[in-house]
């Protein structure tokens, strides 16, 4: 019996060995996994670092800050940021970003400065001049003109049917030799025209409305409306088609209420081309190819901007130039300029966002 018992001990012995290795794996096993965990617990958290942007995306688009530059030519844009960060989009890529995006409506050409849109593809229309609205809503066009020779307008709203306004004075007699200058307000068109013998600037409204706002001289060389108001220059006319205008020249501003303002008088040469602000301020082109920038009204604030061609205004109020193919920041009041960005190719037009 006592031989029988040793022989059933030995036997457990035996038996419970490898079950108490397994155990003692498992033990071991739950240790290094807690010790592990813990490790990888007190490691900091480290995320990719995401560049900085200047531009929110949202599920519908893309969303740039004010001060962006937008650099447009033929089949792409350049999208400058306020730091000087760009990226170049292709045309197609750009409208898919910026549908929900509020964008300018006017900028500058960077040949010489005047007035550009920035005209969605469908509000395209071919060879015709097309003016867009400042709230991007309408394009404007010249018409055909009616039997009596009164000049049209074509107003255009998405895909909507062509809406015509003819342009005849209070006592129905047409207007003439129109020409469409661009647009004083969402809903107003400045028009320049002859009524019977005189030139005037008309306001034209989208209810078909027509109010002649100022008399305009016979000696004009330039105009167009920019920023909510109408700029004009005038010169000395020369006698045939070949002749020059000649200095001195003065350059003027209208606004929709029809006070005509001189802004700068030059006695030695002509005004070629204004870029306003809505502030009052003003960069302008010469015929000699010097550029200035001055305050309407305030005496001592011209400063000469040198060759450098005016392209448009900064939110913090610095100027945007052209120096032959680049980009540039003036401050008009330390003096300080930097390089933004080189132009694109081609015929480039820049505009700012709001």
């Amino acid at each position: 019996m006592t031989k029988l018992k040793k022989n059933l001990g030995q036997s457990e012995a035996k038996t419970n060995v490898p079950v108490l290795l397994f155990a003692t794996f498992l033990v071991v096993v739950g240790i290094l996994s807690v010790a592990l965990l813990s490790s990888r617990k007190m490691e900091p958290e480290v995320k990719p670092e995401q560049p900085a942007s200047s531009a929110a995306t949202t599920s519908t688009g893309t969303i740039w800050t004010s001060g962006t530059i937008l650099m447009v030519n033929a089949d792409s844009v350049m999208v400058v940021d306020p730091s000087g960060r760009s990226e170049r989009l292709s045309m197609a890529n750009f409208w898919y970003q910026a549908k929900s995006t509020k964008l300018p409506a006017e900028g500058s050409a960077a040949a010489n400065g005047s007035n550009v849109y920035l005209l969605a593809p469908e509000q395209t229309s071919g060879t015709r001049e097309t003016f867009l609205s400042p709230d991007r809503r309408y394009v404007a066009r010249l018409g055909t003109p009616k039997a009596d020779n009164a000049a049209t307008l074509e107003i255009i709203q998405g895909h909507e049917a062509p809406q015509t306004i003819v342009l005849r004075d209070r006592r129905g007699k047409a207007l003439s030799d129109a020409a469409l200058l661009g647009w004083l307000g969402s809903r107003t068109l400045a028009v320049m025209a002859v009524a019977t013998s005189t030139r005037g600037l008309f306001a034209a409204d989208l209810n078909g409305t027509l109010k002649q706002i100022a008399q305009l001289p016979d000696n004009i060389v330039y105009a167009e409306a920019r920023a909510g108001a109408v700029w004009y220059a005038t010169a000395q006319l020369g006698e045939g088609l070949e002749s020059a205008p000649q200095a001195p020249s003065e350059l003027h501003r209208i606004t929709p209420d029809g006070q005509d303002t001189l802004a700068a008088r030059d006695e030695l040469r002509v005004f070629q081309v204004a870029v306003p602000d809505d502030k009052g301020h003003v960069m302008y082109t010469t015929d000699d190819g010097q550029s200035f920038y001055l305050a309407v009204g305030q005496n001592g604030t011209r400063k000469a901007l040198g060759k450098r061609r005016p392209q448009g205004y900064l939110p913090d109020g610095k100027l945007l130039l052209r120096d032959n193919l680049d980009l540039m920041v003036y401050d008009p009041e330390s003096g300080a300029s930097n390089k933004v960005t080189s132009l694109l190719e081609g015929e480039v037009r820049v505009f700012v966002m709001p």
